[in-house]
Parts: structure tokens; C-alpha cells; sequence
């Protein structure tokens, strides 16, 4: 137990230093707290392996870069609400995924006319579950031509559109509320 005896050695002279503690006695009460420390860590590890149990890990995913823009019909919206679009559309995005799951039917993208303005766009990259985009791929694009972000922007976009309206009418009943105080 050297190596304990070192860490414990050193962590009772820096703590004794100067202010008239037994350094000794503090050496001692922090091996022992070092020990124990120790054995705990061993019972703990030895449960783990012994019971066949590991570790939780997550589930695996695959990282798809997406870009989302508000609608053609929102933009005055955006313009008027007093706040960057941008940045609108990038809390309207973070809304829309918080928890949301891929589901595991392919919808197309939407022909819903966005705007063109490209500087309100929200770029990004989604940590979605890998089997079920490995389960859209074997479905819909077997030949592995389309976009990932092709493949689940009909699932999220409408949602991130939905999340930018509330944003816009929150926003709209604050002003209001504000200039009827």
C-alpha cells in the first residue's frame, strides 16, 4: 500500500501545515479514510462483475445534420415580434427535439413554401436512435441516395413550425400585456 500511504502522507501534511494539527495523527485518519475508501470501491467493482451486471449504456445513436427554416406564412410574424428571428427559430428547434423520438414511419417533407430568408436558418447536429434509422433506410432509400435529414425532416420540421407559432403568440400576448399595463 505505498501508493496509499503516499496520497495520504501527502494530503495530511498539506492539511497540517501551519495551523498546529497533529500531522501524524492526520496522516493516520486519512489512511484510514483512504482504506476504506478503497474497499468500498473494490466491493463495488466485484457486485458489478460478480452479479454479471454492467453498466447502463446508452443507446446507440447516429448523429444527422439538420437545417430548419420558419415558413413563408410566418415571416412577418418573425420580423414584427421584436426578437431576432434567428434566434426564434433556433428556441423553436430546441423545443421540437427536447423529446421528440424518430418514429418508425417514413413521412415526406412537407410542400409547405419556406422563407427564403437563409440567415434565420438553424443549423445543427441531432443525436437520433441508429435502429430506427437504419430501419428508414432499409424502407425508403435501400440504394442509401437520400439525405438522413431527408429522411426524418417530415417527422420534425412540422413540429419545429409548430413550436415557432407559440413562440410567436407568446410573445404577441406579452407585448400586449405589457403595453396594457
Amino acid at each position: 500500500m505505498p501508493f496509499e500511504c503516499g496520497i495520504a502522507s501527502t494530503l495530511a501534511h498539506a492539511g497540517g501545515h501551519g495551523f498546529g494539527i497533529d500531522a501524524r495523527a492526520l496522516q493516520r485518519l486519512a489512511e484510514a479514510r483512504l482504506h476504506r475508501i478503497i474497499i468500498e470501491a473494490r466491493e463495488l467493482v466485484l457486485a458489478q462483475v460478480g452479479s454479471g451486471t454492467r453498466p447502463r449504456r446508452s443507446p446507440a445513436t447516429r448523429k444527422i445534420d439538420i437545417r430548419v427554416n420558419a415558413l413563408e406564412r410566418q415571416e412577418e410574424g418573425l420580423i414584427d415580434c421584436g426578437v431576432d428571428p434567428a434566434h426564434v427559430i433556433r428556441a423553436a428547434l430546441r423545443r421540437a427535439v427536447k423529446n421528440w423520438e424518430l418514429g418508425p414511419n417514413f413521412i415526406p417533407p412537407a410542400e409547405e413554401q419556406r422563407t427564403r430568408i437563409t440567415e434565420w436558418r438553424a443549423r445543427t447536429s441531432l443525436a437520433v436512435d441508429a435502429g430506427a434509422v437504419t430501419a428508414l433506410l432499409r424502407a425508403h432509400d435501400p440504394l442509401d441516395v437520400l439525405s438522413k435529414w431527408t429522411l426524418i425532416r417530415g417527422q420534425l420540421e412540422p413540429r419545429v413550425w409548430a413550436e415557432i407559432d407559440t413562440i410567436l403568440s407568446d410573445l404577441e400576448a406579452r407585448a400586449v400585456h405589457q403595453d396594457g399595463s
